[in-house]
């Protein structure tokens, strides 16, 4: 599945590097993925402009990417969707 590495400026300061997947090009690799892993509504929840709501590989959870202070390219690249727990 395609995935993405970036980085971004925190609120804080400082700069985070997030390898990711968008949850649209995660629920075609591997439906019922983001199901199994949310309660609610099932409905995102509504982010900033230049904000998206993605699932980081390294932390395994759901975190929030900033395009609007994104520091350098976005780089794709292909993940295995079978190493995702």
């Amino acid at each position: 599945m395609k995935a993405y590495l970036g980085s971004f400026v925190k609120n804080d300061g400082t700069i985070r590097k997030m390898y990711f997947v968008k949850l649209e090009d995660l629920e075609a690799a591997k439906p019922g993925f983001l199901n199994a892993r949310t309660t609610g509504t099932g409905t995102s929840p509504t982010q900033e402009p230049g904000r998206e709501l993605v699932w980081d590989l390294q932390a395994k959870n759901f975190r929030v990417f900033n395009y609007n202070t994104q520091s350098g390219e976005l780089l794709t690249f292909q993940y295995d969707e079978n190493k995702l727990v």
